[in-house]
């Protein structure tokens, strides 16, 4: 099986863009591989550009069970809106989808630590699941901190990690990308791929 779960340093770093690229690798090869982004807030464009992806195998509430309107993390949005994460429930329809399909990539929704509840979190979440973690982080200044930080907190909820992408905006520096890459690699003994813009 390949089951991921796709993390990042913060949000708008690229998630989305890199499991989509794993659907779309994994369909052009004859796997009916897919993608789901559990929660959202804000809009579902990213379950949505998931959903195209794997060519509507998927509904969107299949792909993305909880969303809300409101731009800030699941559990404000939540408060905000007067509603509940029906943390359990959802819990319970990825684990079914990743029963289903031995490719599957979740998407979490921002980074490692954002709240769900009052007393779970996205590391909580894929704990859970159990899969190995890809870190998608911006390639510049400031991804070494972000970076590192996020790798031992996955390490710290005993979970593996396939690889760390760092994805290099338009305003990134070549170098420093480079430079970046080739440090995190050595501090980390996890892959470090270096990939241009995508988001």
């Amino acid at each position: 099986m390949t089951q991921f779960f796709v993390t990042g340093t913060c949000t708008g770093v690229g998630k989305t863009s890199y499991s989509v690229d794993w659907i779309r690798s994994w369909r052009a090869k004859g796997v009916n591989g897919v993608g789901v982004k559990p929660f959202a807030t804000g809009d579902r464009s990213d379950a949505v550009r998931l959903q195209e992806a794997m060519e509507g195998v998927l509904s969107l509430d299949e792909i993305n069970p909880c969303c809300f309107a409101s731009a800030m993390a699941p559990l404000m949005a939540a408060q905000k809106e007067g509603g509940g994460i029906p943390y359990d429930l959802i819990l319970k329809h990825t684990v079914s989808l990743a029963e289903q399909f031995t490719h599957l990539v979740v998407e979490g929704a921002g980074g490692w630590m954002v709240p769900l509840t009052e007393d779970k979190m996205i590391c909580d979440f894929a704990k859970e699941l159990g899969f190995p973690v890809v870190i998608v982080a911006r390639a510049g200044l400031g991804t070494i901190n972000q970076s590192l930080l996020t790798v031992k907190a996955v390490h710290r909820q005993g979970l593996g990690i396939h690889e760390i992408v760092l994805n290099r905006f338009p305003e990134d520096s070549e170098e420093l990308s480079n430079l970046n890459r080739d440090y995190l690699a050595r501090r980390t003994g996890v892959p470090v791929r270096l990939t241009k813009f995508m988001q």
